[in-house]
């Protein structure tokens, strides 16, 4: 795992949150990447794709989301394709709220 977040901390896209800059999170063998804007965040996910080429891992495109929210309407959630190793990811939208 550690050459994947290597690849993509500090990468093309950060967020900022409360103060810190964050490109990934990271917990077991699960990801969380985050840019602020799709066109970063692709980038991010080519080159978790490439890496994770490298290193003969492949992603459960089935287990992929995405999430694309409007920066300045926060509650509005954006339709996004992403695409992980050539698979597009199913993206969330605002159906899935509790």
């Amino acid at each position: 795992m550690e050459p994947l977040l290597r690849a993509v901390a500090g990468g093309p896209g950060e967020l900022d949150l409360y103060g810190q800059k964050l490109s990934v999170l990271a917990y077991a063998d699960d990801l969380v990447l985050l840019a602020p804007e799709a066109t970063q965040l692709q980038q991010m996910l080519d080159v978790t794709s490439e890496v994770a080429r490298w290193m003969g891992l492949r992603f459960n495109v089935a287990k992929c989301t995405s999430l694309q929210i409007e920066r300045k309407q926060k509650s509005c959630v954006l339709d996004s394709t992403l695409k992980i190793q050539g698979q597009a990811m199913r993206h969330l939208d605002g159906s899935h709220q509790s």
